[in-house]
């Protein structure tokens, strides 16, 4: 069996539909359409950023916008996967807000 080829439902180029040779390799691509081949092993990564903020007057509200944005940027142009044959099957992600109680001596 080639863990390779059996990544791949039917055993099928995902680009094509053609058969995917029984000898392909890590990397080998479709003859016909030039996809390549990898062994699917699919991850849950996770990256967690703390910011704490002292807002100064700043509406929350705007604070998550662009906070939101950067993310959808970063998914947007690729920042996920970089140049890498590498997919994103799905991602989220959550704002969630801890009031702090500021010392007075910071004052």
């Amino acid at each position: 069996m080639n863990p390779v080829k059996n990544s791949y439902p039917n055993g099928e180029c995902p680009d094509c539909t053609l058969p995917i040779p029984d000898d392909v390799v890590e990397g080998g691509e479709c003859e016909s359409c030039g996809h390549a081949f990898y062994e699917q092993v699919i991850v849950k990564k996770r990256i967690t950023i703390d910011i704490t903020y002292d807002m100064n007057g700043t509406d929350e509200k705007y604070i998550d916008h662009l906070l939101r944005f950067a993310v959808e940027e970063m998914s947007g142009n690729g920042m996920f996967t970089g140049s890498t044959p590498a997919e994103v099957d799905n991602w989220n992600f959550d704002i969630t807000t801890t009031k702090l109680n500021k010392c007075p001596l910071d004052s």
